[in-house]
């Protein structure tokens, strides 16, 4: 039951990825901050527990790498549909 909860939770995470890449990559690196900020007084503690860190910072980078390509694909889809993109106010619009 729990694992069957896991799997379908993971399915709908990817999907929301891949529908929503720059959120989820922002949501992933908040939750990267929030692991570190979690995790400095066990290793502040016990020094052995550095995994911890280098886990969080990985966790940042791919929340980094997904809100950029997000980031990028967005962009992207603003250039191929113009008129999407933002448009300047001139007295010609009016």
């Amino acid at each position: 039951m729990f694992l069957s909860a896991i799997v379908v939770l993971s399915i709908t995470l990817f999907k929301f990825r891949e529908r929503y890449r720059e959120l989820y990559g922002l949501t992933e690196l908040a939750f990267g901050c929030v692991s570190a900020w979690l995790a400095i007084p066990e290793v502040i503690q016990y020094n052995s527990k550095w995994p911890l860190i280098i886990g969080s910072m990985y966790i940042n980078v791919r929340g980094l790498d997904n809100w950029n390509q997000g980031r990028a694909k967005r962009l992207e889809r603003k250039t191929d549909a113009p008129e999407l993109a933002p448009q300047r106010c001139s007295l010609s619009n009016f």
